[in-house]
């Protein structure tokens, strides 16, 4: 169907435009509406991620005393990040003596 068919006649005009059909069309019915409403756009709503706490332990391995941060699984002596291999064994370790 064309818009021609939608077309609300004009007072002394033969003829309709998209103009004047919505200009003719306000108040009588949803066809202003439908034509300026816009398609396809949704509202997105924001999440607030919920923050674990950070879990800092205090563990000693091998005679060396270290802190663990649970939370981003990292290993740290004297605030100072470790290389990754011995990292996961030590949390490995401690993950053991708890049970986990």
């Amino acid at each position: 169907m064309s818009w021609q068919s939608y077309c609300f006649p004009i007072k002394g005009d033969g003829g309709c435009t998209p103009a004047a059909q919505l200009e003719n069309a306000k108040g009588t019915t949803h066809m202003a509406t439908m034509a300026t409403k816009k398609l396809g756009t949704k509202t997105t709503t924001r999440r607030k991620t919920t923050r674990k706490p950070k879990e800092l332990v205090n563990y000693s391995f091998n005679g060396e005393n270290y802190v663990l941060d649970l939370h981003r699984d990292r290993v740290y002596r004297n605030w100072m990040a470790i290389e990754t291999n011995k990292g996961v064994s030590i949390i490995g370790a401690y993950k053991a003596s708890l049970g986990l």
